[in-house]
């Protein structure tokens, strides 16, 4: 039981630092960083209309993280934000300009040459598998993390 502990919280530490490596490494390029990557991703990914909040939400960031990089963001020209009279800027609705639009397409990009397995390091149904096991994996974890905060 140890042994399976050890190596799966190794696992997962090591993934999060080679992704936040390549992250930081990539961005740099354009003056990002990591937590601004989250926010141009969501943004551009997303059907809908988003705000700080939803963002939040969606990757998990702290509130103030996200706050700052989107504050940030904005300052760059990467995208602005329609505040409405009577709402906080928090639930204001972002928008990305022409510039947020591209480095959204170039990290759409970047995302899918990186996490391309057509050399055949991966099959199509490990990954299936790996991400059906690892999104179990996350579900059971968070719901004992949430009832260790209950206590």
């Amino acid at each position: 039981m140890e042994n399976r502990f050890a190596e799966f919280t190794l696992l997962v530490s090591n993934v999060t630092r080679a992704i936040n490596k390549i992250k930081n490494v990539e961005m740099a390029k354009f003056g990002l960083k990591g937590t601004q990557v989250n926010c141009l991703f969501y943004i551009y990914t997303s059907d809908v209309s988003l705000s700080a909040k939803d963002i939040c939400v969606m990757c998990e960031e702290d509130k103030a993280a996200v706050s700052r990089s989107l504050k940030e963001l904005e300052q760059s020209g990467y995208l602005v934000s329609s505040k409405e009279e009577g709402k906080k800027k928090y639930n204001s609705v972002l928008s990305l300009t022409e510039k947020g639009k591209e480095i959204g397409s170039t990290i759409i990009t970047k995302i899918e040459e990186i996490l391309n397995y057509e050399d055949g390091y991966l099959s199509n149904e490990e990954l299936k598998s790996f991400y059906s096991t690892f999104g179990k994996i996350y579900k059971h974890l968070k719901e004992v993390s949430e009832k260790c905060e209950d206590k």
